[in-house]
């Protein structure tokens, strides 16, 4: 067993952060017109989905705000952004239990940041297109990848 090195959390201004918190989806292909369609909503809930408490979350009062505001739980990842921190909210694969966990970021390109989970072994590249859009690939602890598109 390998001890895991330590990281050193490198400095990200806070727009940028904000500019990375939003609804995510993956597995799905929408057009640009759908995703600009969600916009409104898909901010109001993800204001609402940064104020949950981890109590909330472990009794699942997340899925009524994911059904009012149309989110879906097979296919969605919510990145929040609190107190000048970024979270990362999404169902663990093997058994679909949601979980919440602070990431860091440690280093960053011109146009990716990589981020590491805080306390898993997890990590998240972030990558803004050259026509604005956010995406995300995520890599967990087995080497699965998901790759998301920012919808709001």
């Amino acid at each position: 067993m390998q001890i895991p090195q330590p990281v050193e959390r490198i400095q990200i201004d806070h727009n940028e952060m904000r500019r990375y918190a939003g609804v995510y989806e993956y597995g799905k292909r929408y057009d640009q017109a759908s995703f600009e369609e969600f916009s409104f909503s898909m901010k109001e809930a993800l204001d609402q989905l940064s104020k949950l408490e981890v109590s909330d979350i472990a009794i699942g009062r997340f899925h009524q705000l994911f059904q009012r505001y149309g989110i879906y739980t097979d296919r969605t990842i919510i990145i929040t952004y609190e107190d000048g921190k970024l979270y990362l909210f999404m169902p663990k694969q093997y058994h679909g239990a949601w979980f919440k966990y602070e990431i860091i970021p440690v280093s960053k390109e011109t146009d990716s940041t990589t981020w590491i989970a805080k306390n898993i072994d997890e990590r998240l590249v972030f990558k803004v297109e050259p026509d604005g859009s956010v995406r995300f690939s995520h890599y967990d602890v087995n080497g699965n990848q998901i790759v998301a598109r920012k919808i709001s």
